[in-house]
């Protein structure tokens, strides 16, 4: 079982794992927002040691199982180049360590059905941070249609980041189809089919794909459009890529489209554009999907479900189940066609909370 944290009063116990991910700073907030200590840390960049232990104030350690056994923290979070994170998680679950595990895992399906399975015979608390479930634009949206997900007809998403050139210093894999296991839809392209996933999954047929590397020109996709077409005719368009421009001040383009059986819902900046059905009414609602936010409140609300023996935000099952759909695309991609996915175990995609 789990171990638990003492509700005596002392500090959470935090370490890290590769905290020169790009992805660690936004996260950071949240963790000290808890109260929570940081007591070491395992870099695979041992060029990089240095800064971070002046940052973290924390000492770094020679591998994970030194950092596990004598910095005896409560709780791990772990990053790292993709094709490693396999190995670094199962690291961890061999010290029944509870962690966060930075998406997507792997760099295909069977290496994240492997950790799933073994946490789970742990009965181990991992969490995967899909923190679109966390966002402002969640709760809208549920505040629309309560519990009604059966009503949705379509969703599109359009999300754009900058060049990955921009990490090349701290994470230079991201460009190398086998380090990194594809481009822009491996790394943008979970948390919206996550998302979708979270609504509509049970009922996924197929899954069609063009990627295309015209853009930057890198060994890995820069530019994405996903369909996911569901039972009765509803589908899913997810493009993702890297195309948002280096001077833009926002962290990523985002556009997010939804139609319900009883509304139409657009983002437009920072509001919620929603006309009922018939067209009869429209207003506003405040949308504030703030990326960098977000990292932190999925850091400080993951501490505090752990603490208290909650489920996670998402589990490795949930990552499990949107590398089912990521593979599909990728298939798609390299065929040409569409990708039938009936014979997915899409059937108990875990709800949004």
């Amino acid at each position: 079982m789990n171990r638990e944290w003492p509700l005596s009063g002392r500090r959470p116990r935090v370490a890290v794992v590769n905290p020169a991910h790009w992805h660690f700073p936004m996260y950071r907030p949240g963790i000290e927002a808890t109260g929570a200590e940081f007591v070491g840390f395992y870099e695979d960049q041992r060029e990089l040691v240095s800064p971070l232990e002046s940052s973290l104030a924390a000492p770094c350690y020679g591998s994970i199982d030194d950092l596990c056994e004598s910095a005896r923290p409560d709780f791990v979070f772990a990053f790292g180049e993709h094709a490693r994170l396999p190995t670094l998680a199962g690291q961890l679950i061999d010290h029944h360590m509870p962690f966060s595990l930075e998406k997507p895992g792997g760099v295909d399906r069977v290496s994240v059905t492997t950790l799933r399975q073994r946490a789970e015979s742990s009965e181990l608390f991992v969490s995967v941070p899909f923190h679109y479930r966390l966002s402002d634009m969640a709760a809208t949206l549920d505040a629309l249609a309560p519990g009604d997900h059966a009503g949705i007809r379509s969703m599109r998403f359009d999300v754009q980041a900058r060049t990955p050139l921009q990490h090349s210093a701290s994470s230079p894999w991201l460009v190398d189809p086998e380090r990194a296991g594809g481009g822009a839809a491996m790394n943008l392209g979970h948390h919206p089919i996550d998302f979708v996933l979270s609504r509509m999954g049970h009922e996924l047929e197929s899954v069609e794909a063009r990627m295309s590397s015209d853009c930057l020109g890198l060994a890995v996709e820069d530019d994405a459009c996903i369909r996911l077409d569901f039972s009765r005719g509803r589908h899913c368009d997810v493009r993702v890529g890297y195309n948002q421009p280096v001077d833009n001040a926002a962290y990523m383009g985002f556009a997010f489209e939804l139609e319900h059986e009883s509304f139409l819902a657009r983002l437009s900046g920072d509001r919620l554009w929603v006309e009922d059905d018939r067209g009869a009414r429209a207003f506003h609602l405040p949308a504030q999907w703030t990326f960098k936010r977000h990292f932190a409140d999925y850091a400080r609300t993951t501490l505090a479900r752990y603490l208290c023996q909650a489920p996670p935000v998402a589990s490795l099952a949930d990552l499990e189940r949107t590398m089912w759909v990521l593979e599909a695309a990728y298939l798609s991609a390299q065929r040409g066609q569409r990708h039938d996915v009936t014979s997915f175990p899409m059937l108990h995609v875990s709800s949004l909370t």
